[in-house]
């Protein structure tokens, strides 16, 4: 069964627009840096993270700023999903 669409429509049209670009990358040794740094950046630059709930924002102890840092850190670290799987999955 595979895994269910993670991505809104925008999204998902994002990622694809990027296609071209990410096998080009495959092809250097330095696919991460030319491809994933940029892209990293503009991803979250066109779909910035949610404001922090209720609770993550009492997990922080009421401080907004270490609230989002936190938002921010855990979305990076599955960045990877972000793009590698959607991109690669479009190239089926």
């Amino acid at each position: 069964m595979p895994k269910p669409q993670w991505t809104t429509k925008p999204q998902s049209d994002w990622l694809a627009a990027r296609l071209g670009d990410f096998v080009a990358a495959q092809g250097k040794k330095s696919t991460m840096t030319r491809f994933f740094g940029p892209v990293y950046a503009d991803w979250f630059k066109a779909f910035p993270s949610p404001d922090p709930t209720p609770a993550q924002l009492e997990k922080a102890k009421g401080d907004m700023d270490v609230a989002k840092a936190t938002i921010t850190k855990d979305t990076k670290s599955v960045s990877v999903d972000c793009c590698v799987y959607p991109i690669a999955a479009l190239l089926k």
